[in-house]
């Protein structure tokens, strides 16, 4: 969904800040700030972002690097320095009510099966803890997500295992069932992955089972029932 798919998840003014700079490293860092602005009789909202005032320009600042994350103590999150790209800051985002009641990265799980990169999460709600890790210690709950198919390798039986054994490499994951040629849709794959009975954490919680997706992204689920 890129950047946009979240803006409907940004509290009521869909307030979101952008900070980029080139690839090479040379100028500027520019900014603006994205926001939704409702027309008095247009049913249909517009998103506007700010400029200043000096020609319609995007407004620069310089700066050699920038660490865009702190903790709750406001110090910087050293480990993560940007000197080019992007970032996005998302304001009012809804999630989830804290980390230690719901699981924020469950929804992650259940609606991408694969990723092209693995993406790491960097949760900054953490309190502090000096007796864990450099992260938890620091107050972030680092996690490297891959995808679905991933995910529930870890939870496969030893069948699935003794499938890889017969010449199948371990990466390929999922058991081929079947393909279907369909008119309109085309080409469908359906594939799965034996869990064992009492897989823990996400599996356990949730009811869905079969996961329709495209390019990655799931598009409809059903539960095991």
């Amino acid at each position: 969904m890129g950047s946009s798919g979240v803006l409907r998840y940004s509290g009521r003014n869909r307030l979101k800040l952008i900070i980029s700079r080139r690839y090479d490293k040379t100028g500027s860092w520019g900014w603006t700030i994205i926001r939704k602005k409702n027309n008095a009789g247009d049913t249909t909202p517009q998103v506007e972002y700010f400029a200043s005032d000096a020609g319609n320009s995007i407004p620069c600042f310089d700066v050699d690097a920038i660490r865009p994350f702190t903790n709750k103590l406001r110090e910087e999150f050293e480990d993560w320095e940007l000197d080019y790209g992007s970032i996005v800051k998302v304001y009012d985002y809804r999630v989830t009510k804290s980390a230690s009641e719901i699981r924020w990265h469950r929804p992650f799980f259940e609606n991408l099966t694969d990723t092209v990169l693995p993406f790491r999460f960097l949760d900054f709600r953490i309190t502090p803890d000096k007796n864990r890790d450099a992260n938890r210690k620091f107050g972030v709950d680092a996690r490297t997500f891959c995808g679905l198919e991933t995910a529930a390798a870890e939870y496969t039986t030893d069948e699935f295992d003794a499938y890889f054994d017969e010449g199948f490499k371990s990466s390929d994951r999922l058991i081929p069932i079947g393909a279907i040629d369909h008119p309109d849709l085309g080409k469908i794959t359906i594939r799965c992955i034996l869990l064992k009975e009492d897989p823990r954490e996400w599996l356990r919680e949730t009811e869905d089972r079969i996961f329709h997706s495209v390019n990655g992204q799931v598009h409809f689920k059903q539960k095991k029932g």
